[in-house]
């Protein structure tokens, strides 16, 4: 994605009137140890990004994440997990993510308000609040930045790892292949061309628009299968771990999209819609949350217990599997897109930040961006996916 978007700066613009400052360094800043006890300042109200998306741009990218390639393992997780856990399970999950994440949303907003700037970065805002804490923490706090940087790239590697996976086996079964190399040869240009062209986030949310009609046009199919013959089981309780664990990890998988709600926070033209209630944050995990249960219900009721994906209990003998299959591969691969922006975001941060002698111009990123960790990232999960 464009360098240009890159919005974790470690200096942000000090808004204050008490004392005469330009900006912040959020790497070495901390808390006061009493705070402020004016409440008039709203960090949101003072962000200015440079491409702002609209709330229904914001809307249409979650709502599409939720309702992704993730979603057609849902009945697996439910026939795993059963008819009763299952359900509960994906909504009891649904909810915790819902308020995890408001609340960190709210946690970096009070770290703005106490400090006086309009935002901050997830990883600085993480080290300021655990430095402000008790003393066992700090260690940990010292390093925050680096931690989260870790684990939050390794997430949006595997979640772009999964839509190869699924787009390479996708394309195998329409053509009838053997082997899942034609396949990367073949989608190699297509996804080269979307890493290359979808370069900001108000692109992403506007091809998102788009992705949304198609995977409904997918489901509608999907759903139309299910009620055509069912013949799977219609009552199992599972108690088993490991299959519980299963479902959890599914489940988890296909509603969480940190990354990409940190990405939506920094260029919404209306941030406070983020976590009001019935706001961007509730709806758009939500919605796609309680229709994954029915869903997954249904498609267990359906089709039994099942190995794979949903589409994989499909009869392929019929057109509109075929066509369901197309449909979910190019959902996919605009799903790629958007994923490996926040994984790409903290790969030029910590290249940005690594030697504050040595500071790289902008031209000197996107060029980095372009040529250098698109093409790690493209031929790293490639690679996984060929060696299997």
């Amino acid at each position: 994605m464009a360098t240009s978007e890159y919005a974790s700066q470690t200096k942000v613009p000090y808004i204050g009137s008490r004392i005469s400052i330009e900006s912040v360094d959020t790497t070495t800043v901390r808390l006061p140890f009493i705070p402020p006890d004016d409440n008039d300042y709203d960090p949101r109200k003072y962000r200015k990004p440079l491409k702002p998306i609209t709330p229904w741009m914001a809307y249409f990218d979650l709502i599409r994440l939720g309702f992704g390639p993730g979603f057609l393992g849902i009945p697996l997780a439910i026939s795993q997990a059963g008819m009763i856990v299952g359900p509960i399970m994906c909504v009891v999950i649904g909810m915790t993510l819902t308020h995890t994440q408001i609340m960190m949303l709210d946690c970096c907003n009070e770290v703005c308000r106490q400090l006086k700037i309009p935002r901050i970065s997830y990883r600085y805002g993480f080290r300021v609040c655990l430095l402000h804490g008790p003393p066992i923490f700090h260690v940990l706090g010292h390093n925050g930045p680096i931690i989260v940087s870790i684990f939050m790239f390794l997430s949006q590697i595997s979640i772009c790892t999964v839509c190869y996976i699924f787009t390479a086996d996708s394309l195998r079964d329409i053509m009838d292949w053997q082997s899942n190399i034609p396949a990367m040869l073949i989608l190699l240009l297509p996804y080269l061309f979307l890493q290359h062209y979808l370069r900001s986030l108000m692109q992403i949310s506007v091809v998102a628009m788009a992705a949304n009609v198609v995977t409904l046009t997918g489901l509608g199919i999907i759903v139309y299968h299910i009620f055509l013959h069912p013949h799977g089981e219609y009552m199992h309780i599972n108690t088993k771990i490991l299959n519980l664990l299963f479902c959890f990890s599914t489940v988890l998988f296909n509603m969480s999209s940190i990354g990409v709600i940190l990405a939506i926070d920094r260029r919404i033209e209306s941030p406070e819609l983020m976590t009001k209630r019935f706001g961007i944050i509730q709806l758009g995990v939500m919605l796609p949350t309680f229709f994954a249960a029915v869903y997954g219900t249904l498609g267990y009721w359906a089709f039994g217990t099942m190995e794979e994906n949903i589409l994989r209990s499909l009869p392929y003998d019929d057109a509109s599997t075929i066509v369901c299959m197309f449909l979910y591969l190019v959902i996919a691969m605009v799903t790629y897109s958007s994923q490996s922006y926040p994984g790409t975001m903290v790969i030029l941060d910590f290249i940005e930040k690594h030697d504050p002698l040595v500071v790289p111009t902008k031209q000197t990123l996107k060029r980095i961006e372009t040529n250098v960790i698109n093409t790690i990232v493209d031929y790293g999960a490639r690679y996984m996916i060929l060696s299997r």
